[in-house]
């Protein structure tokens, strides 16, 4: 999303559990989760094209491994 200024968005991924769930219309699904990062050094900002004087970057440039560094710390209370 900050690549593309939200012209692309992340898409919502979430596993349901279908646990006493007796719908013939119910398959049985197998999930692998996929997740791919930028190099660390990879500086994240919008590219060419997908921001404009009219629609400005939505956010600031920021390293790859600081962006999921920040990401990761959030999901851990202390």
């Amino acid at each position: 999303m900050r690549w593309s200024n939200d012209v692309l968005r992340a898409t919502p991924h979430q596993v349901l559990d279908d646990v006493g769930s007796d719908s013939p219309t119910v398959p049985e699904r197998f999930s692998i989760a996929f997740f791919c990062n930028a190099n660390k050094d990879t500086v994240l900002d919008c590219l060419p094209g997908c921001c404009t004087e009219q629609d400005p970057s939505k956010y600031e440039p920021v390293n790859a491994h600081e962006y999921i560094t920040g990401r990761l710390a959030g999901t851990i209370s202390a």
